[in-house]
């Protein structure tokens, strides 16, 4: 009843001033508070 990826990460950026992404309660959310 789960799907499990298993993988690696090649490259990443950040953007300065960007709000977190944050995953709470099933669903995701870009603001706080929640």
């Amino acid at each position: 009843d789960h799907v499990i990826f298993v993988g690696e990460v090649e490259r990443c950026t950040a953007q300065p001033g960007a709000q977190p992404l944050i995953f709470h309660g099933g669903r995701y959310f870009t603001e706080l508070p929640l």
